[in-house]
Formats: structure tokens, C-alpha cells, sequence
């Protein structure tokens, strides 16, 4: 019987490398904060799809231990669900897709996700055959990028898709050729490997006592900004700013992957909550791609807990009552979409490439979190709404 390529595995962990960025910049300046319902009155609508395979759901009395095809319904803000995926004679397990972003929410076959927003999970299984095997093209944000779940023989010429434009990196080539695939009876999952651009840098610090981290630095290299707990006058560290006066995180100590030129200031002496934050941290269009990569950007307080995180998304003028988290859509047709980011680290990022955008033509979007405090309370946090046009 054929085997699943571990390939995928590697895939994710490269993805973590080039997309998450540990500990990034965020922005407070627009933030909203708003109660995301009370836990065991407040509900979302929960989806979860098989192609064939089964799963084991765990999820409050009702469906605890049971295994279905699907599951359709509603269930209260803040209850644990727990999915296993389990193969069949006819099935084989090869990853769980968000279908609401189109991307690969996990490798893994058990999962488990605090219900904080609609959501819609399937498990995507590879028929079981002598004869042919299960192959599959995914993009740098972890997209499928074939709508089939295409099947091929074993020595059958493989419908290959072009690998798309990531900002600040060079593609290579694809994790397996072609004659690689042919040449394997196991399903396989395929990923883009890039190399980093040689660009650099800059960060400025306007206060040069008690901190450090200034310097240039190469395309997406660490940055480790350091402030002391208290100046020289007494005053405790209160938080960093960008050129803009916008509180960007209050840890004191935070790292970060840099791909732009920033100018900081550690704050100190003013009496602050830290709270969650988000900001749109870079824009980058092509007019020859026709689309815009927008990165996304988190910093937030390790007494929160990062249920999930991302980015609306629209080609229409949008205002801050319009677009938000329950007003999206979960197509890439709706007027607000939502964009998920696969990983939930309290500080990092994450990148959205909008296609099909002609010149001259604008995009909105804005960043949000849906996060949990110490006593289990939910609540969305919005970042500013940010446009920009191709060209």
C-alpha cells in the first residue's frame, strides 16, 4: 500500500520559517476592543467536512467520542473542540483545510481549537490505490492552488501551477520535479522553496540611554530590541512607538523579522494596561502580478491567549462599523472575506497576497485578534482599516 510523503511535514516548518516572524511590530493607534460573547450563551456556527475518511469529534456532552463524516451547528464561545481524522479502507489521512481561507490548517491528524468565530474545517483524505497516487500544490501561505483533489497514476505527467510571487524572496524551484513525483507511489504534498532577497534595513532608536537594538540589518534577519525596566530618571518602561507616535507593543524586550526601515522610542513614566494590538506593518503591490501582499502584525500580552488572528479583506470602501469580524463573508466572492493565519504565537506575522487586483484599483483591509484573558473572556481586536492601489 502506498505511503503519505512526509514532505508535507517539512513544508510546514519552512513556512514557519519564511511567514511567522516571532515577536513583531504591532500598532495600538485605531484599535477597538470589543466583548466576542459570553461563554455558554454566546455561539458560532461550526462546520467540519470529510471527503471520505472519518473523524473522532470530542465537543461538549453531545458529541463526545463520536464519529461522523460531518458536523454541522453551533456551539458556545470558548468550548475546546478536539478532531481526530481517521482512515478507512478506501481513505488515506493527508491534512485538515480551513475552507473559509483555503489553506492548510494543519498536517497534523489530531487538532484542537477554542470555538472563537465561524469556522469551517475539512478533513482532506487521499483515496487508497494500486494505481495511482494523491498530488497536491500548495503556495507559501499554505493555499491549495488546484481546486480538485487531483489523483494521477503513478507515471502520469503531473499538471504543475506557477509557484506566484513572494515579496522579499526568490523562487528556487519546487520541493519535488516532476520526474520525483512520477518516480514515488505515495501521496505527496508539493511546496514552493525561496531564498531570501539580499536587501537591508534600517532601525533607528530616537533615545539612545537604556535600550539597544539599533543597527541595519539583512532582508527578514532578527532584531532583538532590549529596554531597561527603569530610566535614569526612575520611570518604569511604559511601551514602544513608531515615527508616528502609535504604540506599536508594550513588551520591553520583543524580536522581530524586518523587512522595512522603522524609527522607535521607549516610552517610559506613562501609566499604561497593556493590551493586545495589531497593525498592517508593510504593503507591497505588482502590477505585473496584478495583486498586493499585505503583512500583518501582532503584539500581544502574555496574560492573553491568541485564539486566532488575521486579516479582512475588500475591494470596496469599508468603514469601521462595516468591517468587521461577524460581518465577513467566507468566500473569496464575499464583499468582506476573512483570511485566517495559520499559526497563533503571541507576537508575529503573517502575509495576504489579494490577486486579480487591476492598476489602479484599491483594497481595504484590516487586521484582527480574537483573544482570551485570564478569566476566559473573549474579545476582538480590530486594527486601523488600511487601502492601497496597485500601481
Amino acid at each position: 500500500m502506498k505511503k503519505t510523503s512526509i514532505c508535507k511535514r517539512v513544508f510546514s516548518v519552512l513556512l514557519a520559517i519564511a511567514l511567522v516572524f516571532s515577536c513583531a511590530l504591532t500598532s495600538l493607534a485605531g484599535n477597538m476592543i470589543s466583548f466576542n460573547g459570553d461563554n455558554g450563551t454566546g455561539k458560532q456556527p461550526i462546520k467540519l467536512t470529510s471527503n471520505g475518511g472519518k473523524i473522532l469529534y470530542e465537543m461538549g456532552d453531545d458529541y463526545s467520542g463520536s464519529t461522523r463524516t460531518q458536523y454541522i451547528g453551533t456551539n458556545p464561545v470558548g468550548e475546546v473542540v478536539k478532531l481526530t481524522a481517521a482512515d478507512t479502507a478506501t481513505r488515506t489521512f493527508m491534512f485538515w483545510l480551513d475552507e473559509y481561507s483555503g489553506r492548510v490548517y494543519s498536517y497534523d491528524r489530531s487538532v484542537s481549537f477554542t470555538v472563537a468565530s465561524r469556522m469551517h474545517l475539512r478533513a482532506q483524505f487521499a483515496v487508497v490505490s494500486d494505481t495511482e497516487h494523491f498530488v497536491t500544490y500548495v503556495n507559501y501561505g499554505g493555499n491549495k492552488l488546484l481546486d480538485s483533489d487531483p489523483m494521477y497514476a503513478f507515471d502520469e505527467d503531473i499538471n504543475v501551477p506557477a509557484a506566484g510571487v513572494l515579496p522579499g524572496f526568490t523562487f528556487q524551484r519546487w520541493s519535488m520535479t516532476e520526474q520525483e513525483i512520477a518516480a514515488t507511489t505515495e501521496d505527496v504534498v508539493v511546496y514552493p522553496i525561496y531564498t531570501v532577497n539580499s536587501e537591508s534595513y534600517t532601525v533607528k532608536i530616537t533615545n539612545d540611554a537604556y535600550v539597544s537594538g539599533a543597527g541595519t540589518y539583512q532582508n527578514f534577519q532578527t532584531v532583538n530590541l532590549k529596554a531597561e525596566p527603569v530610566n535614569g530618571e526612575g520611570q518604569a518602561f511604559s511601551y514602544w512607538k513608531d515615527s508616528s507616535g502609535a504604540v506599536i507593543s508594550y513588551e520591553r524586550n520583543y524580536s522581530f523579522r524586518i523587512n522595512y526601515n522603522v524609527t522607535l522610542t521607549a516610552v517610559y513614566g506613562e501609566d499604561v494596561t497593556p493590551a493586545p494590538v495589531a497593525r498592517v506593518s508593510k504593503i507591497v503591490p505588482d502590477t505585473t502580478e496584478f495583486k498586493i501582499t499585505f503583512y500583518a502584525e501582532r503584539s500581544v500580552p502574555t496574560d492573553y491567549t491568541v485564539l486566532s488572528h488575521g486579516l479582512l479583506v475588500s475591494k470596496t470602501e469599508q468603514t469601521e462599523d462595516s468591517m468587521i469580524v461577524s460581518a465577513a463573508g467566507d468566500s473569496a466572492t464575499a464583499g468582506i472575506r476573512k483570511v485566517y493565519g495559520n499559526s497563533n504565537e503571541n507576537c508575529g506575522t503573517f502575509s495576504v497576497a489579494q490577486s486579480n487586483v487591476d492598476i489602479g484599483q484599491s483594497v481595504y483591509v484590516r487586521p484582527f485578534l480574537i483573544v482570551k484573558n485570564a478569566a476566559d473572556a473573549q474579545f476582538i481586536v480590530y486594527g486601523d482599516i488600511v487601502s492601497a492601489a496597485n500601481g
